[in-house]
């Protein structure tokens, strides 16, 4: 399979300069494993606790492991032996000027960061690794254009494999996809007993994604308690199947949703969890704006969480009692900049004034320039604080953020 260069690539190789320890998670399939053989197979050794006789060696007697694989190694799916987290700790204050002796990989998020906080904490740099962006597409493709690619990743969807190689049947692969993380993660890692009761609740989330997530009301559809609910939501969240967006709350009011919105981290599982596998079933389905929504917000939180410059960003959307809405509100430098996503450009009178109300009506908020993102609409200056702008002039946009 012909490789695709990483966004992410340069924040690995600078956090290896940083610290003793590289955390890699990520969901399955989003390219762990391939980028970190791609950059550091002239120096690292690879090791995959996938392979039985390697996970049995680390799990029966990790410190000889450990003394026996040396320095500067990568081990994929390092969350199966939790005592080798404790042998790394030791062999890194051996000699703490080391810096990226170990490379740890791992989808499973709820086990490598709880073994990594028990025993790595302050040695380790961790990197969240997404599907692909449109950003690196464009290096793959340079032809492709915003509004293709928004088509591409929704119905090939941004995982490496079936998006570069289209002898795939996205539906056959997505099936075999969620088959083998219910079977091997779930009912494996979290013992979750409700596995049919589990899989529809992703489907009720996917029909309800770039939605404020009404968890009571979906227990009472399911019949599944709340607080099981909650915790099937962690999961999937630690999981990178879910993007959990947390209101804003400002102290000047108290009248902001607190329920989150739910987002799926790929278009393309949302689309085939929905049943679309069709250009023109998109286009004709209800979910058609929110599909694109998901799409934009995603790809606005991987474009900033692939850049050491980005991890200080943080996201929310606003969602008050009276009707004022905003789709996504970035923060960065102690500004916000708020966002309205619209499938398609209209000057609409209604958001052009949700803005000025968010701006003018709340003035301790600390509001920058503000922006209208459609897939194909024209870059406007509506007036001084409001633009309005395309996918393809978006991520210009993102750059001055």
């Amino acid at each position: 399979m012909n490789y695709i260069n990483r966004e992410v690539e340069s924040q690995i190789k600078e956090f290896c300069k940083m610290f003793a320890v590289i955390a890699v998670t990520g969901p399955r399939q989003v390219g762990k494993s391939t980028t970190l053989k791609k950059i550091f197979s002239q120096k690292y050794k690879y090791f995959s606790l996938d392979d039985p006789e390697i996970r049995a060696l680390a799990i029966n007697d990790p410190k000889s492991f450990i003394e026996k694989i040396g320095d500067y190694c990568i081990i994929d799916e390092a969350q199966y032996s939790p005592d080798l987290f404790s042998c790394i700790k030791i062999r890194t204050d051996s000699d703490p000027s080391i810096k990226g002796r170990f490379i740890l990989s791992g989808s499973q998020h709820f086990h490598l960061m709880k073994n990594i906080t028990e025993s790595l904490a302050g040695r380790v740099g961790i990197i969240n690794m997404s599907t692909l962006s449109i950003s690196e597409i464009r290096s793959y493709k340079n032809k492709i254009s915003s509004e293709d690619y928004f088509y591409l990743a929704s119905l090939r969807s941004g995982y490496p494999e079936p998006f570069i190689n289209h002898n795939i049947k996205i539906d056959v692969w997505f099936n075999s996809y969620i088959q083998s993380y219910v079977q091997r993660d779930i009912r494996t890692l979290y013992n979750i007993g409700k596995i049919i009761e589990f899989e529809s609740f992703i489907k009720i989330l996917a029909a309800q994604a770039a939605q404020v997530m009404n968890l009571n009301r979906i227990s009472k559809g399911l019949g599944v308690a709340v607080n099981t609910l909650k915790n099937w939501v962690s999961i999937l969240e630690a999981s990178g199947i879910i993007y959990i967006l947390s209101p804003y709350y400002s102290n000047i009011t108290k009248r902001f949703t607190k329920n989150p919105k739910v987002f799926f981290t790929d278009t393309g599982l949302l689309c085939y969890l929905l049943g679309i596998d069709s250009k023109s079933e998109l286009k004709k389905s209800p979910m058609y704006g929110s599909i694109f929504e998901n799409y934009c917000i995603m790809e606005t939180i991987k474009y900033f969480k692939n850049r050491i410059s980005g991890l200080k960003k943080n996201f929310y959307f606003l969602r008050e009692q009276d009707r004022l809405e905003i789709d996504l509100l970035i923060e960065s430098e102690r500004k916000l900049y708020p966002i309205e996503i619209k499938i398609s450009y209209k000057e609409n009178k209604k958001t052009i004034e949700n803005i000025e109300k968010l701006i003018f009506s709340y003035k301790s908020l600390p509001v920058d320039k503000a922006f209208i993102l459609s897939l194909i609409g024209p870059s406007t200056q509506i007036n001084p604080y409001l633009q309005a702008v395309g996918l393809d002039d978006y991520i210009k946009i993102l750059e001055k953020i």
